[in-house]
C-alpha cells in the first residue's frame, strides 16, 4: 500500500507556503524550504511541523526572492535571486553575513539560484544569468 504524505498548503501563515522553490534537508532531517512568495525560509520537522522561519536582511527585513537554502556545518546559506547575493545565517536563523552583488566578476552574481556544498566544503552557486557555477 502506498502512503501519500504532504504538509504546507497555500498561504502566509507559519505552516503554509506561497511559491516554494528550493528544498533541502538539514543534518537533523528537517526540511528547509525557500518560500519565495512569503519572502522567507521556513524549516519544518520530518513530520511536517513548522519549526521556525528565517527572515532576510533586506530593507524590509525580508528576502526579495529566496530561491534555495542549504545547511553547511552550523550555517544556513540562502540565495536571494533578486538581490543577487548570498546570505549566511546560524542554524537559529540569526543573520551573520551577506556577500555578492549584481555584476559579472569573480564572487559576483546575476540571479543566483541553486546551491550546494561539495565534499571539500566549497559553496557552489548556480549563477543563472552569468551562465556559470
Amino acid at each position: 500500500m502506498h502512503t501519500r504524505y504532504q504538509f504546507g498548503g497555500k498561504g502566509n501563515l507559519d505552516h503554509q507556503l506561497q511559491d516554494p522553490y528550493g528544498l533541502s534537508i538539514d543534518s537533523d532531517g528537517n526540511y528547509i524550504i525557500a518560500d519565495s512568495g512569503n519572502k522567507l525560509v521556513k524549516v519544518f520537522s520530518p513530520s511536517g511541523q513548522f519549526l521556525r522561519k528565517i527572515v532576510g536582511e533586506g530593507s524590509k527585513g525580508s528576502f526579495t526572492f529566496p530561491y534555495h537554502c542549504v545547511q553547511y556545518d552550523n550555517y544556513l546559506i540562502v540565495s536571494d535571486r533578486d538581490e543577487h547575493c548570498i546570505n549566511v545565517f546560524d542554524r537559529d536563523g540569526n543573520f551573520l553575513e551577506k556577500f555578492g552583488k549584481k555584476r559579472k566578476g569573480d564572487g559576483e552574481f546575476n540571479e543566483p539560484r541553486g546551491l550546494s556544498v561539495n565534499r571539500a566544503g566549497h559553496l557552489m552557486v548556480c549563477d543563472t544569468e552569468n551562465h556559470r557555477v
